[in-house]
C-alpha cells in the first residue's frame, strides 16, 4: 500500500516539477540582458514568416519570393476590430488600415513639425505647416511649387522668377513675373514678354498668322480676330465680333459683325 501511495504521488507531483524546470528566455539572457542569436540564424513563425539578420544593423522579414506584410497596431481587439499601419511589400505601399471599432486615421510623413498628411477620408495630400514646397532637387535653383496665400508659386528651373496662379470663383488668373509661354495643345499659344506685353497667336503650319480670341466657351461665340483681306464672305462669327485687317485702308481696316449668323454681315469702318 505504501508503494502504491508513493507511485500516485509521483504521478501527481513530477509533471509540475518538470514544468517548473522548463527554461524561459530569461535563462538565455547575457549579463546585459540581451538574448544572443547567431548572425546566420533566423526566427520562423508558422513556417511562412522569417525574421532574419540580413546584414550588419539590418533586420529583414522574408519568405523566399513570397511578398511579406508587416503591421504595427495602435489598437487590437481581434482580427475584425483594430487600427494599424501596414507595410505591404507585394504592392510596395505603406498604408493605414482599420476595421470594426478601429477608427480611420491619416498617414503622416515628414520630420518633426514639418510634415505632410494623407487624409484617410479623401486621399488629399496636405502640408501641415501650410508653407511646405514640392521641390525637384535640393537647392533653390531647382523648380518647385510653393503655396503663397490663395496662390500657388511655380519657381522656374533657372530660379529667374515665379509663375503665380491664383484661384478665383471657379476661374484661374495667372501672373508671370518673367517672360513665358502658355500652350493649349500645339496650335494655340500665348506669349508673355518681360515688359508686360501679351501676344495671342495661332499656328497655321507655315508661321504665326492670326489672333482668334473667343469670348465665352460655346461654339457660337463672339470673336476678336485679325488677318489679311475682307472678312465678308470668309469669316463666320456671331454678331458683335470684331475683325482687324492688317492690309486695310481708310474705312476697310476695322470691321464689325453687325448681322447674320454665317460669314456675311461684316461692316468695316
Amino acid at each position: 500500500m505504501k508503494r502504491l501511495i508513493l507511485a500516485v504521488l509521483a504521478c501527481l507531483v513530477l509533471p509540475f516539477a518538470a514544468e517548473a524546470q522548463k527554461p524561459t528566455l530569461d535563462s538565455f539572457a547575457t549579463a546585459t540582458g540581451a538574448i544572443p542569436i547567431g548572425s546566420s540564424k533566423t526566427l520562423q513563425f508558422g513556417g511562412d514568416t522569417t525574421l532574419a539578420r540580413t546584414a550588419a544593423n539590418f533586420m529583414g522579414v522574408r519568405n523566399g519570393t513570397t511578398a511579406q506584410f508587416f503591421s504595427v497596431y495602435k489598437t487590437f481587439t481581434d482580427s475584425s476590430n483594430y487600427r494599424s499601419i501596414e507595410v505591404d511589400t507585394g504592392n510596395s505601399r505603406i498604408i493605414t488600415n482599420w476595421g470594426g471599432t478601429g477608427t480611420a486615421h491619416d498617414l503622416i510623413l515628414g520630420s518633426g513639425a514639418s510634415h505632410w498628411s494623407i487624409a484617410a477620408s479623401t486621399g488629399h495630400l496636405t502640408s501641415v505647416l501650410g508653407t511646405s514646397d514640392i521641390r525637384w532637387g535640393t537647392t533653390s535653383s531647382f523648380p518647385m511649387i510653393r503655396p503663397n496665400g490663395a496662390a500657388l508659386n511655380f519657381k522656374l528651373a533657372d530660379n529667374s522668377g515665379d509663375a503665380n496662379i491664383t484661384a478665383g470663383a471657379g476661374t484661374f488668373s495667372g501672373t508671370v513675373q518673367t517672360a513665358g509661354t502658355f500652350r493649349a495643345g500645339s496650335a494655340s499659344i500665348l506669349n508673355l514678354t518681360s515688359d508686360g506685353q501679351a501676344t495671342f497667336t495661332n499656328s497655321a503650319g507655315n508661321g504665326w498668322t492670326s489672333i482668334n480670341l473667343r469670348i465665352d466657351g460655346s461654339g457660337n461665340n463672339i470673336r476678336i480676330l485679325q488677318g489679311a483681306g475682307t472678312p465678308e464672305g470668309s469669316i463666320t462669327a456671331r454678331v458683335g465680333s470684331l475683325y482687324m485687317r492688317n492690309d486695310g485702308g481708310a474705312n476697310t481696316t476695322f470691321c464689325v459683325k453687325e448681322s447674320g449668323t454665317g460669314n456675311t454681315g461684316w461692316v468695316c469702318k
